[in-house]
């Protein structure tokens, strides 16, 4: 038995799922020492965040409630991202990754697709709702106007 058990929902092996959690708490608490400065917590406290945030997340994208892709875990690879381009890319879309909800300074975190995660990149959780209500306000009125 481990610490942070894969929920059954994921549908993936523990073996995979403790090895994504110990590099996703390892890289976000370099990356929050090394970017922020923080000194908030081990790479213990980050993987039990994570894990809480995984359970909470029922498999499915915090922002757009859209069911994840957990097979793709640690099967993304640079070179064939260099290689594939934008195409490979696309194949890792429902990507689960963790995001930062509030601020980099708690350990509040939300599971969400890679494309979400990268399209919210550092903003607040009400700066990216926001963010899309104008993507979505400006969708209407193109489509009213026939441009797309």
């Amino acid at each position: 038995m481990t610490k942070y058990e894969v929920p059954e929902n994921l549908g993936i092996e523990q073996k995979v799922y403790s090895k994504w959690l110990s590099q996703k708490a390892d890289s976000l608490r370099k990356r929050n020492k090394k970017k922020d400065g923080l000194k908030c917590g081990s790479t213990g406290e980050y993987k039990g965040a994570i894990h809480k945030a995984v359970m909470k997340s029922v498999g499915v994208d915090f922002y757009i409630g859209e069911k994840l892709d957990w097979s793709l875990l640690c099967k993304y690879n640079s070179e064939d991202a260099r290689k594939g381009g934008v195409e490979y890319m696309k194949k890792f879309a429902k990507l689960p990754t963790v995001d930062h909800y509030d601020d980099r300074k708690n350990l509040n975190f939300k599971i969400c697709s890679w494309i979400v995660n990268d399209s919210k990149n550092h903003m607040s959780y009400d700066e990216f709702v926001a963010l899309c209500e104008k993507v979505l306000k400006h969708n209407k009125v193109l489509n009213e106007k026939h441009l797309i």
